[in-house]
């Protein structure tokens, strides 16, 4: 396969800009994509962006996103969406 960098509607980065409490990530390429987006649409404040939770699917994706800059607030056990989906649920149950 191959990874292509995704082209955003306007109305997504429009809807990211209002806000989000979380992002989830893949692969290190999506997050590599994400932020590049993101800086590159001026969509979010740096403090805006500080404050989203981050969450990845496993170590390789976290290892990406360490080496961009970006702190992992929530990892999955298992490399799969449902690990992914419980890990982020288990962790905003915590926070109350």
């Amino acid at each position: 396969y191959r990874t292509v960098p995704a082209v955003p509607e306007p109305s997504a980065i429009e809807r990211l800009a209002r806000g989000v409490d979380a992002v989830a990530f893949t692969s290190g390429s999506t997050a590599k994509n994400f932020y590049r987006i993101v800086e590159e649409s001026g969509a979010m404040s740096r403090s805006t962006l500080d404050a989203i939770t981050i969450a990845s699917i496993g170590p390789v994706t976290t290892a990406t996103l360490g080496r961009i800059g970006r702190t992992v607030d929530v990892e999955a056990a298992e490399s799969t969406m449902e690990s992914l989906a419980e890990a982020l649920a288990e962790y905003f149950a915590a926070k109350g």
